[in-house]
């Protein structure tokens, strides 16, 4: 290979040399390393339209490979303008250039190169039964959709309208402006080769198809497909139920994931009538799907001894929904809980490495979603770092984000760092602050947390736990002799002294920046905080210990 490529960057090259080792070596087990559905997608379109200039063609090139933070590659088709045809060499072996008739292309056999070692990711789909049948599956979809059904040449018209007059004045054009309106039923000779009309094309190569034994073995045909709750609560469990017919029983599948960045996981569904499927053998089948994040996906893979059948049948890159009801967070709700901005020898990320941290607590007896919510460092960017829509705090529990900007790696990995000199972390949705924090320098392996309401103070980090506060609070009384509603407040607070009359009211905001000093004329003082932003407060009287205020102004 050094020898027909310059290395920009030994970036990945290790990952590309064991994905080349398991490919050849280990193809049995090729699901392992590559994301096998996308690659039975590529193999059929480029089998489906004669896109030989391709990974299916001598060459074996012309797509792009992306490891995703699932560990598995996923191709890429790229470079497509000789696709129906346009450029014959099929190759076999790592020698023969010999063209294909126009014939040849109509009849090309869509397993070729099952058996020749030069080409191993079309031998590892060809020499796995389930996976060569999702290959003819996709390929179906994409036949019956774009060509059995014939939208290919009103869009085909549709696209020589767009772009006629640019051709017409193009003084570099490959082909006469004749050959292109007439490019769709028009076979034309190229050199020492011949290239098909489009409609020439497909609508042979659909008769061929029609006749080939994997292609036209009967599918299984999958309806009704739907979950038996549309909005149900986070963590709680549904039935996927579907009428599937002409398929083995043993071979009726859920597919499903709790976030569009992970893989599917596939499971067995049952007709056995004890799977909240009906009564046993109706052809409904049933499989319970736990409701972990605000949206999971799934769809529906059924095979028998000659084809498979996806639903939605462009699975895996559609599929169905089952959202959440998420309940909106108000502030409070979910807090800030602990910061870590120095990180040297206290608590390793999965990856074994000292990172800053950042806890989070949820303050209710529920498990909450944090889908739509935001975590930064940047006040001018509050929409910094997304949390992923299946993150979701257990009840009365903790979430620990890295912010280390390492975001592939396992884990919430946020895409900034902390100062150690200090700054300001915002959490909250995009149009409304849940909770903010600012602070100073920090010092080495020493956090900053909260202690009941009071403002963050350092301590002993308490890394995914309850927080290591003193026993004693120091200037605080632990008896807080004074009482303050309605809490929410949409405006007016009452404080009550329930001692003699305080000598001095103070209001802190969330980041405990000192907001208003008050001096009380009697032990029961009316406040109007209604010009304030909607958000939570800290009131303090004398050196009780603060309350925690919640406001919600319009």
């Amino acid at each position: 290979y050094f020898n027909f490529y310059e290395l920009k960057s030994t970036e990945g090259w290790n990952d590309l040399v064991a994905l080349c080792d398991s490919v050849t070596n280990h193809g049995s087990t090729i699901s392992n390393s590559v994301d096998l559905d996308r690659l039975t997608w590529m193999l059929a379109f480029n089998s489906l339209l004669v896109n030989l200039d391709s990974y299916t063609g001598v060459f074996c090139q012309n797509y792009y490979l992306y490891k995703d933070n699932t560990g598995h590659f996923n191709p890429v088709v790229w470079d497509l303008n000789m696709a129906f045809g346009g450029f014959p060499y099929v190759g076999s072996g790592n020698s023969s250039m010999g063209s294909l008739t126009i014939a040849n292309m109509q009849q090309l056999n869509p397993t070729f190169h099952a058996s020749d070692p030069y080409w191993p990711l079309i031998n590892a789909v060809m020499n796995n039964s389930s996976a060569k049948k999702m290959y003819f599956a996709h390929m179906k979809t994409i036949a019956e959709e774009m060509f059995v059904s014939n939208l290919y040449i009103s869009k085909s018209a549709q696209l020589q309208a767009l772009v006629d007059t640019a051709v017409q004045s193009d003084p570099y054009k490959f082909y006469t402006y004749s050959q292109f309106q007439n490019a769709m039923t028009t076979d034309y000779s190229v050199g020492s080769y011949s290239v098909p009309g489009i409609s020439n094309l497909m609508s042979a190569r659909l008769t061929y198809l029609q006749g080939f034994a994997d292609y036209a073995a009967s599918q299984p045909v999958i309806n009704a497909v739907q979950s038996s709750n549309a909005s149900p609560a986070l963590n709680a469990i549904v039935t996927i139920t579907a009428l599937v017919t002409n398929a083995d029983p043993t071979s009726v599948f859920l597919g499903y994931r709790d976030d569009i960045a992970l893989k599917f996981t596939r499971v067995l569904m049952f007709d056995d009538g004890l799977h909240n499927d009906g009564a046993s053998g109706d052809n409904v089948y049933g499989a319970d799907l736990l409701i972990s994040s605000a949206s999971v996906q799934y769809y529906i893979y059924a095979e028998n001894t000659g084809a498979a059948k996806f639903a939605p049948e462009r699975a895996e890159h559609e599929f169905y929904s089952v959202n959440a009801s998420i309940q909106q967070l108000l502030p409070g709700d979910v807090v800030i809980n602990e910061i870590m901005a120095v990180n040297q020898n206290t608590v390793t990320d999965a990856n074994g490495e000292f990172e800053d941290w950042i806890e989070f607590r949820n303050n209710l007896s529920i498990p909450v979603s944090l889908t739509g919510t935001y975590l930064t460092d940047d006040p001018a960017n509050l929409q910094k770092w997304a949390f992923p829509s299946s993150t979701v705090i257990p009840a009365n529990g903790y979430l620990i984000v890295w912010a280390d900007e390492d975001f592939s790696q396992t884990g919430l990995h946020a895409n900034f760092k902390l100062a150690a000199s200090g700054e300001q972390v915002s959490f909250g949705y995009a149009a409304s602050l849940l909770d903010s924090v600012s602070f100073s320098q920090q010092t080495t392996d020493v956090s900053i947390g909260r202690c009941a309401t009071l403002p963050f103070i350092t301590m002993v980090p308490s890394f995914n736990a309850v927080n290591n506060c003193p026993v004693g609070v120091g200037e605080y009384a632990l008896n807080k002799g004074m009482t303050v509603y309605p809490n929410p407040s949409h405006g007016k607070v009452n404080v009550v002294s329930l001692d003699d009359q305080p000598s001095m009211i103070r209001i802190y905001d969330i980041t405990s920046k000192l907001k208003e000093v008050i001096d009380p004329t009697a032990s029961h003082t009316l406040i109007d905080m209604s010009s304030y932003e909607s958000g939570v407060y800290f009131i303090e009287v004398d050196n009780n210990l603060p309350e925690r205020i919640i406001l919600i102004n319009n």
